[in-house]
Parts: C-alpha cells; structure tokens; sequence
C-alpha cells in the first residue's frame, strides 16, 4: 500500500450502510414490470448489476420500505448465501428501487470518496477473500453483518486520484459493456430473422400475398425481399443500382422460399418444407483422446461453459490429464452439458491452435449430414429447445436432471427439404454474427484480464494512473 494514502474505516467516511428488506407479502407483491425496482443478490455481480430476473414492487409496497431507497451512485453489497460479498454500483436506469434482507446498501460521502473507487476496492480479488473469511465466520450460513461492513478498512487517496483510478477502470469496464451489449443486439438480430424465416414464414406469406393481389413473377419474388431486407421498392431499386452483387445474392434469397403452404399436423408450412429431426444431422463423440504433449493440452469441464461461451480455460500442466478427460474436440463441434440444461451450458467450438479436450460430463456434437453446425447449435440454444430438453430431462428417473444424446436425437425444426434456404441462413447470418461475438467475447477476456492485473496495483499506489494510457474506442 502507498505509505501516502491513509487508511479509513467505512462507517467514518459513508452516509448510509445497511441492509435491505422484503416487502410485505413476499414474492405475491412482485411483477414482472413496473415503475420501481426491488434488487435482490441474484441482480448484483462482482461484472456490474445484471437485470436478469428482476422484478418489480408496486408504491405502495415500496412506501413501505422507504429506508432501503437505493440512491444514485450507491453501491450494492450480497451480504448473504453463495453469493456473498459480490458486489457492483446500481445503474441509473433502474433507479428508482428498493434492496431486499439480502443486500446491503453502501453510501459513501461524495467530498470525501467516489463510489466507484470503494466499489473497485470491495471488488478486488484480496478484498473478496477478506469478505468470504469475514462472512464465513460466524453462523452456519454465510453473512456480513452491518458492523462487519462498517468494519472494513479502505485506502483514502485524494478524491482526484480517487476519480482518476476509478476513470482508467471504468475506460475497461465500459468497453466490455459495450461489446456485450454489441453481441447481444447481434444475437437478437439473428433471432428475429430466424423467427421471421422458419418460424412466422413471412417471405413465403408476402409471396402469397402478391399472387393473390395478381402481381407477375418477379412482383411476387420483390414482395419478398421487401420482407426479408426490411426495404423499400425505391430502397432495392437504389441498391440494384449502387450494390448489384448485394441486391443479385438478396434476390437469390428470395427465390429460395416457396409461393404457397400446405396443412401438416402443427399448422401451415411452406410448400416443400418438412418437420426435421436434429439426430439425423448430429452424432455425438465418444472418443478416448490419444494423450500427447500434455503441457499444450486444455481440458474443459462443465463449468468452463455457459450460454455460448468458454468462460475460462484450465491448462494443463501435469503428466497425466484428469480422469474425466475423454473426449477430444474439433472446430465447429457443438459442447453441451448433460446435466441442468436450464443452466445453458454448452458452446460453439472455436479453437485458439491449441488442443483442447472435454470431460466425460460434456457431449461433444458433431455433424454427420449436409446441414451446418452453426445452424444445429442455433437450433439447440432456442428457449424452446431447452424447455423441451429441460422436460425431457426431468421425466427420466434419477437424482438431477440430465440430457442423454437420445433426448436431443429428437429435437424437432422446420426447414425446406434440400436444405438450401438452411445454407444460405448459416453462411450470410450466422456465420458472421456468431464470428462477431467469438471476437468480442475474446476482446472482453483481455480487457477483463489487463482490468484485473491494473486493479491491485492502482488500488495500492503502486501503479499511478498517469503511467496507463487506454484508448477510448
């Protein structure tokens, strides 16, 4: 620590620090939408506040709990359970809000500390040891109480130095916002589009549409890729004109969708179009992996995956690999877990030029026929899918859970029968999207990663803020 800095205590320096409550009448009171916001522990993330699973309380129960109003720039602190001691600064867009029993509020005075150099502190890796000890202290379950909190010793810099640190943190922190915020649009991209293709069939009811109203041939193909592009007659004619090679692939697109529908079982199809099954498309691979240079092998498990991502990866450095270790994998192979799939975790391979091989708790997916990986994994990651995978799992006897090869075998999905139109969505859709947040979930680890070793070092005056140049693209 700078011999320079003094060190406080929290209670000295804060206006606030206590724990929330729960609104009478518990979760009955709660909304899916709303004007207030009740944060609880599973909305506060040592990566910043995660609005999953929020919910809402209406005025009157939030009059009811006028001491635990969350305030601009207040910082949020999981004082209870598994996920105690993480900890993050509310966001502005979900205030107003109340806090629950299970979080603490933490207010600091703004002429003495900034908020978001406490709550980089209180997030460093030293720091949340200190917290898990301290939490783990006392009763069966882990807890910080308010004197615990009020407790904690923090380095004082100037306020100046104070903003700069939190600045040069916040520059990382922001760019890994927004490229997660970029991958999320993406991704909602590439589902609106799957939706209006193979699911509400539009391009194929705007054709039908054109021939009713008696247009030609090639009104009824416009029609369609006025659907599909979201343009305008005077749009696609400035494009045919400015963009030709755009505007011949967009009118090929078009083409690929049939005219008319025709009854089946579940509901009006596209003529042509049948009802799929993704087990004729994937195979999964059990296969003893040939041990080599072990120090350049990483070994994946159920942890290491979760909703499209590798999270982290174990390199390993012994002379045997562990024993759950079976499987080796390949590019564009599809990594699912086998047991919870509520918990999304499975992956898109991308390698990195290193071998990598997964545990016997992770099925590794592979195609076996002419549809495109990337097309199965999007159909395996729908919310539909994991519902149905999800009921599978649970009619099956057991203590947990747990997806066999045969429950996804029988994953269903409309599509032409030749597989062309399937073709066309993976190559100009997916592929770019799903490449796009390959690369920015792989900036974001760097970023997390040069974040998380500048931490402890401005924290602690070892590092000063005016040897760190970051840029702010």
């Amino acid at each position: 620590m700078n011999n320079d800095w003094p060190v406080i205590k929290l209670k000295n320096y804060c206006l606030k620090i206590g724990s929330g409550a729960t609104p009478k009448g518990g979760n009955s009171v709660y909304h899916s939408e709303g004007e207030i916001c009740l944060i609880r522990s599973q909305n506060v993330y040592n990566e910043g506040f995660r609005p999953d699973g929020l919910v809402y309380i209406d005025k009157e129960a939030a009059d009811n709990l006028k001491n635990v109003i969350v305030e601009k720039n207040d910082i949020l602190l999981n004082i209870t359970g598994d996920s105690v001691a993480r900890v993050c600064l509310v966001k502005d867009e979900y205030l107003p809000s109340r806090v629950n029993q299970h979080v603490a509020l933490i207010r600091v005075n703004p002429i003495e500390l900034d908020a978001r150099f406490v709550r980089y502190f209180l997030a460093s890796s030293k720091m949340q040891n200190l917290l898990l000890i301290i939490a783990s202290s006392g009763a069966t379950r882990n807890a910080l109480t308010k004197s615990m909190i009020e407790q904690l010793e923090v380095p004082k810099p100037s306020l100046d130095i104070q903003k700069s640190i939190a600045d040069k943190l916040a520059l990382l922190d922001d760019k890994i916002t927004l490229n997660t915020q970029i991958n999320q649009t993406l991704e909602s991209m590439a589902q609106a589009i799957f939706k209006s293709w193979f699911v509400d069939f539009d391009p194929v009811k705007a054709k039908i549409a054109a021939i009713e109203a008696d247009e030609n041939p090639e009104s009824v193909n416009r029609a369609a890729m006025r659907t599909i592009s979201g343009k305008s007659d005077d749009e696609l004619d400035k494009m045919q004109a400015e963009q030709p090679d755009d505007y011949v692939q967009l009118e090929g697109i078009a083409e690929l969708f049939p005219a008319a529908m025709w009854e089946a079982e579940l509901g009006e199809v596209p003529e042509g179009w049948e009802v799929k099954k993704i087990g004729d498309y994937l195979n999964t691979i059990s296969k003893t992996y040939p041990l080599k240079t072990v120090s350049e092998v990483i070994f994946l498990n159920t942890g290491d995956i979760q909703n499209g991502k590798v999270l982290h990866s174990n390199y390993s450095i012994v002379e045997t690999l562990p024993g759950q270790a079976k499987k080796s994998i390949q590019k564009d192979d599809i990594l699912y877990s086998e047991i919870r799939p509520e918990n999304k975790r499975f992956a898109y391979v991308f390698f990195d030029g290193k071998e990598h091989v997964v545990s016997t708790k992770l099925m590794v997916l592979r195609p076996i026929a002419d549809i495109d990986s990337k097309f199965l994994y999007f159909i395996l990651t729908q919310q539909n899918t994991i519902d149905f995978l999800q009921m599978m799992a649970e009619s099956r006897s057991g203590t947990f859970p747990q997806i066999t090869f045969n429950i996804i075998s029988k994953v269903e999905f409309f599509g032409p029968k030749d597989n062309a139109l399937i073709h066309t969505f993976s190559k100009s859709i997916l592929a770019p999207f799903m490449q796009e947040r390959y690369l920015k979930d792989e900036e974001n680890i760097q970023l997390s990663n040069l974040r998380d070793t500048l931490l402890p070092k401005l924290l602690s005056g070892e590092l000063s803020v005016e040897g760190i140049e970051l840029s702010e693209t």
